[in-house]
């Protein structure tokens, strides 16, 4: 490895193929339990959670996937989508109100993401 080649490695990438990866132990983001019943947690919403709109609680947890998907380099808003097994453009009203809301902070511009 030269310092040649590193200036083209994008760290960013390599970061995010770390966290999806298997180890010996399983993926590196995995469950864990959650003995205090703390919502938003853990990478499965219970079944409820959309059932009744755009409550606090559906919120906060379009928040965490959103989070999530931007973390991992996943489209964030079709992470929403698909964890919280909503339309497309559901998943995109709620985190419209998951930033009014103030549970996630403003985009970066026209079509980009912002945690």
């Amino acid at each position: 490895m030269t310092t040649e080649a590193l200036r083209h490695l994008r760290i960013a990438e390599w970061i995010v193929l770390a966290l999806l990866m298997d180890s010996d132990e399983g993926p590196v983001i995995r469950e864990l339990e959650n003995p205090d019943g703390s919502e938003p947690w853990g990478k499965t919403a219970p079944d409820d959670v959309a059932k009744h709109g755009p409550t606090d609680r559906a919120l906060r947890w379009t928040a965490h996937f959103y989070r999530y998907g931007y973390a991992v380099s996943y489209n964030p808003t079709k992470e929403v989508e698909e964890m919280l097994k909503l339309p497309r453009s559901t998943a995109g009203r709620w985190i419209a109100a998951s930033r009014e809301a103030g549970y996630l902070g403003p985009s970066e511009g026209m079509g980009k993401a912002g945690g």
